[in-house]
Formats: structure tokens, sequence, C-alpha cells
């Protein structure tokens, strides 16, 4: 079982991935299959301990899982898949923790969706008094604000707002600098492609945005500019 997927991912965890993946198992929330909570505790043994790789055959661990009934090689093998589709959520879920305010701005919206207004409005002071930018990259940085100020013009119409809502505009210019920093940087991969290997990428849209951008020589300064220097947009 040494070469399986999930073995093979499982070496990837360090000591502190592996036992917060283990309490992840555990919960009753997330997994109540006996059979995929002792696997994981076997596994989380031998995994890291290269001279025990023995310990992994799969004969040897149905035995543990299973003793005294005769190896079904299927039942391992749904057992395991169904842990490493529990590996695979964990994965995607603690990645996530990192992006506080994306988290926030999900929260926001089922909020909205039950009404609790008085929340909302908690969790919204939350998203404004963090002004650490967790992102190392404009794109991310860029599609956050995007999706907050949507939320934001959703939440506006859901309580019945009709007049002017900054949230509109913002959502729309935040959109636009995203697209245009995303479709940049494809299209220079795409001319570094091109180049090295001779192939023949299209990077359609790509003078259209150059025409647009020499307007305005310096877009995201334009864009501070109009939104009085940033101080209405403030959510990262």
């Amino acid at each position: 079982m040494h070469k399986t997927k999930l073995v093979k991912l499982l070496e990837h965890l360090d000591s502190r991935e592996f036992t917060r993946f283990s309490d992840y198992v555990n919960s009753p929330f997330y997994n109540k299959h006996e059979g995929v909570i002792k696997l994981c505790a076997y596994l989380s043994k031998y995994v890291a301990v290269p001279k025990k790789s023995h310990k992994l055959e799969k004969e040897r661990i149905f035995k543990i899982l299973f003793p005294g009934e005769k190896f079904n090689k299927s039942t391992l093998h749904s057992i395991s898949s169904k842990l490493l589709g529990l590996l695979h959520d964990f994965l995607v879920i603690t990645s996530h923790e990192e992006k506080r305010n994306a988290h926030h701005i999900k929260v926001l919206a089922e909020l909205r969706q039950r009404k609790q207004f008085k929340d909302y409005d908690a969790i919204h002071r939350k998203i404004l008094r963090n002004s650490d930018n967790l992102y190392t990259d404009v794109e991310g940085l860029y599609w956050e604000k995007f999706s907050y100020h949507k939320e934001l013009d959703v939440n506006f119409l859901t309580q019945g707002g009709r007049t002017y809502n900054e949230n509109l505009q913002l959502k729309n210019d935040f959109l636009d600098l995203f697209f245009i920093t995303k479709k940049l940087k494809i299209a220079c991969d795409m001319v570094s492609r091109n180049r090295i290997i001779g192939s023949d990428y299209k990077y359609r849209l790509v003078d259209e945005l150059f025409v647009y951008l020499e307007q305005y020589r310096d877009p995201d300064a334009l864009f501070r500019q109009e939104h009085d220097d940033g101080r209405n947009v403030n959510i990262s």
C-alpha cells in the first residue's frame, strides 16, 4: 500500500498536519466510518518511517482492520478511497484558513440569507478591522475585494435599497482590475512559451487592453483617485 495515492500524499504532511488530519477524521461531523478511523490511526504510525514500509502491506493492514476475516481487496480499496477523499477535503479547508476575509465574506452571505443582520454587521466590522494583506498576488486581492463589494451590494438590495450604492461601482472596478491583471499575466505566459517551445498560443483581447491602458498609464492610481485614495475599499 506504500505506493498508493493515499500514502504518497500522507508522506507530504508534516507531524502537525498529520495530527490535525487525524483529528479531522475522528470528527463525527466529517466522518463516522470506524474502518476509516482505524486506517488513519494505523497509517499515522508508519507512513513517516521508511524502515517500516513492510507494515504498509495491504494484507497486513487488512488483518488489523478486519481481524479474522479473509483478505478482500475491494473492501480495503473502498476504505482507502474514503480516507483519501477526506484528505483532499482537509487540504482545501486548511488552505482556506489563511484567507480570513474570504471566509468572512462567505459568512456574510449565509447570515444575509437567514436575515441575521445584527450578526452580519458584526462580521462586516471584522473585515474592516483586518488591515493585514495576506495575499502575495494582486489577483487574489482584487478578486476578494470584488467578492466583498458584490456581497455588500446584494445585501443593500435585500434590505430594499433604492438609492446610489457605491458597492455596485466598486465590484465592477475590482472585477476590471482582476480581469486586466489576470489576462496580461496569462498573455505573458503564452508569449514566453511560444518563444521557448515554438507553440502558437493565441492571446486574444490583449491589443484592446493595451489601447485601454494607454489612456491611463497607471489604472490602479486612477482607481484610487476616483475612490478617494482607497479609503472606501480597505478590506484587505
